[in-house]
């Protein structure tokens, strides 16, 4: 449930200073939210069906109840929630109605529907068109789906709202390397790493791009990298992959990095 903890947070913060919408601010709903943000479904689901019981044309505390329903994957009570969350919350409030359409799009994922689930993502960038977060799930979707070509021009929406954000490059990146473009996905996992020294995916990829290429020596320092940043679990599958090609230089270089540790430590 900490993911759905996570996402229900952010959510939260991006909303909060909305103007000019009047959103519930009564004792069961505010229990309910607070509960979401401090992981506790069943408390949320408790005090937001309450509410429903005062209030059953209450939008958001329906949009809230699918969200947990969602990452409970009981997806069809999260469906009816959703179907009534987007009939009641007001259309002058986009923000809320772009959340509620992307909860319903990733019910469709869970239940394989794919071209609905895009339509709602559809509906949820027509409410927010400059959310970037919004395009960054369709492209996900997208790459799943194997249309690169639309993933793309997802990220390079991302890009054009956020220049500073990893994101668009990673999932151009990401393309490139699932079409064996592997030239083309370093050039953007270099600019990833350029943007944020610390970011291990943007060398766990680059990984990927040089074990492509067959350039073990490259793919083994940036698996490293990747490593030693976080435990990135993509750069230790890798390794595990690297290692059937390049033993020998992976165990060297994992030697020296280790002895290096050390060093520091004392």
């Amino acid at each position: 449930m900490r993911k759905y903890l996570i996402v229900a947070m952010l959510f939260c913060c991006s909303i909060a200073f909305a103007q000019n919408v009047k959103r519930p601010d009564t004792y069961n709903y505010n229990r309910g939210v607070e509960a979401i943000q401090k992981n506790n479904a069943e408390e949320a689901l408790e005090y937001l069906n309450k509410e429903l019981e005062d209030n059953p044309n209450n939008g958001y505390a329906l949009a809230w109840i699918a969200t947990v329903r969602k990452y409970q994957k009981e997806y069809g009570r999260a469906l009816t929630a959703v179907d009534l969350a987007i009939k009641h919350i007001p259309k002058k409030d986009k923000q809320y109605r772009a959340f509620a359409y992307i909860v319903r799009a990733e019910v469709y994922i869970g239940l394989d529907e794919k071209d609905k689930a895009l339509a709602d993502f559809a509906a949820a960038i027509k409410e927010t068109p400059d959310d970037a977060d919004v395009y960054e799930k369709r492209a996900n979707l997208y790459y799943y789906l194997d249309k690169y070509d639309l993933a793309d021009k997802d990220y390079r929406k991302i890009i054009s709202i956020d220049p500073g954000s990893v994101m668009g490059y990673m999932g151009i990146g990401r393309n490139a390397n699932a079409e064996k473009r592997y030239d083309d996905a370093i050039e953007q996992f270099n600019y990833v790493t350029r943007l944020s020294l610390d970011y291990s995916f943007g060398y766990s990829f680059r990984a990927e791009s040089y074990a492509g290429l067959k350039q073990y020596d490259k793919a083994i320092d940036d698996i490293i990298k990747a490593l030693d940043i976080d435990g990135d679990n993509k750069a230790f599958h890798l390794m595990q992959q690297v290692a059937d090609s390049a033993m020998v230089p992976l165990v060297a270089k994992l030697k020296v990095q280790s002895q290096k540790k050390t060093v520091f430590v004392r």
